[in-house]
C-alpha cells in the first residue's frame, strides 16, 4: 500500500496467570485436610497498526490497542474429617480497555534510534467474589456469599528508547530501555497495590543470517538465528524478573517467516528466595507480507 503506508495486525498473550499449587496437611484435633490454589487467564492484547516513511529518513508508526484482562482464581479448603466438607472462594476479574502506541525511528548510518510510548485509557474493572461449600452429609453445593464490585482501572503508561546496529546484512543487534509510570496506576482496591513509582526494564537481542545475499543458498543459510536477554523491575519493591530466549525464523516458500521462540526466566522477591518462580514460555508466530504496488522508475 505504497501511497498509504504499511498496515499490520497482531494478537499477543502478554501475561499468562496460570497457577496450580497444593499444600498438605491441615492437621487439627478432628482430622486433616488440604489447601489448594488454582488460577487461569491473563492479559491479551489486540493491535492494529499503521506505519510510513516521512521524507527519506524518518519512520513513524501508530497502533490502536484493545486490551483484555480475564482472570479466574480458586482457593479451596478441603477437610478430611468425619464431615469432610469442602469450601472454596472463587474470584473472577474482567477488564476491557482501549489504548494506543506510537513511535518514531531515525536511521543514522549503521545505527537506528527509536523512541516509542504507550497509553491505555481508564476503563471499568469488574471483580466478582463468591464463597461456596460442598456439604458431604447432604451431597449438595451451598452458596455462602457473593459480592460483585466495579471500579475504574488506570494502567501505567510507558516510554521506551531503543538502539539497533546492522553493520552488514548478516548481523542485527538491538537494545532498548523502558520505564513504566506505576505512580499513575489505580484499581480502586480491586487489584493488588504497588509501591514503586517507576519500574525500569532493559532488553538486548541479536539476529544472525548465515548467507542472506547468495543467489542460490542452502535452506539453513537463510534461517534467522536469534537470542536475547531481558530484565525488568516489577511493581513491588525488591521484586524483579529476568529471562533468556532463543529463537529462529524459518523462511516459507512464497515469502514470509515462521517464527519459533523459547524463553526461560525467573521472577520473585530478592529477599524471599523460596517465593521465586521459574517459567518457560514457547512462542509461535507468522510474519508475512505482500507488496501490492511497485514503483516503475527503476533504471537499468
Amino acid at each position: 500500500l505504497r501511497p498509504v503506508g504499511t498496515i499490520g495486525l497482531s494478537v499477543t498473550n502478554r501475561t499468562d496467570a496460570r497457577l496450580k499449587h497444593q499444600t498438605m496437611p491441615l492437621s487439627d484435633t478432628v482430622g486433616g485436610g488440604r489447601l489448594s490454589i488454582a488460577q487461569s487467564g491473563g492479559i491479551t492484547g489486540w493491535e492494529l497498526g499503521w506505519g510510513r516513511v516521512l521524507g527519506s529518513r524518518l519512520y513513524v508508526g501508530v497502533t490502536y490497542q484493545r486490551i483484555y484482562l480475564n482472570m479466574d482464581s480458586t482457593f479451596t479448603r478441603e477437610v478430611t474429617s468425619v464431615v469432610g466438607d469442602t469450601e472454596w472462594d472463587s474470584t473472577h476479574t474482567l477488564f476491557r480497555g482501549n489504548g494506543f502506541r506510537a513511535g518514531i525511528l531515525l536511521p543514522l548510518g549503521d545505527f537506528h534510534v527509536g523512541i516509542s510510548g504507550s497509553h491505555v485509557f481508564e476503563a471499568p474493572l469488574e471483580k466478582s467474589v463468591g464463597t461456596y461449600r460442598y456439604e458431604n452429609n447432604y451431597g449438595s453445593e451451598k452458596t455462602i456469599s457473593t459480592v460483585k464490585r466495579e471500579k475504574n482501572l488506570k494502567i501505567p503508561s510507558a516510554v521506551s528508547i531503543g538502539l539497533a546496529w546492522q553493520g552488514d546484512s548478516k548481523w542485527l543487534v538491538a537494545s532498548d530501555v523502558s520505564v513504566s509510570a506505576w505512580r499513575t496506576y489505580s484499581a480502586g482496591g480491586l487489584l493488588p497495590t504497588v509501591d514503586r513509582d517507576y519500574a525500569p526494564s532493559f532488553s538486548l537481542g541479536a539476529q544472525y543470517i548465515p548467507a542472506p545475499n547468495l543467489l542460490a543458498p542452502k535452506y539453513w543459510e537463510t534461517i534467522r538465528y536469534r537470542s536475547g536477554f531481558r530484565a525488568h523491575a516489577l511493581p513491588l519493591e525488591n521484586n524483579s524478573e529476568y529471562a533468556f530466549s532463543l529463537g529462529t525464523g524459518l523462511p516459507l516458500r512464497g515469502g514470509g517467516l515462521l517464527d519459533l521462540s523459547l524463553e526461560v526466566g525467573r521472577r520473585g522477591d530478592e529477599h524471599l528466595r523460596d517465593l521465586s518462580e521459574t517459567f518457560v514460555r514457547f512462542g509461535v508466530g507468522f510474519n508475512g507480507g505482500r507488496m501490492w504496488s511497485r514503483s516503475q522508475d527503476t533504471n537499468y
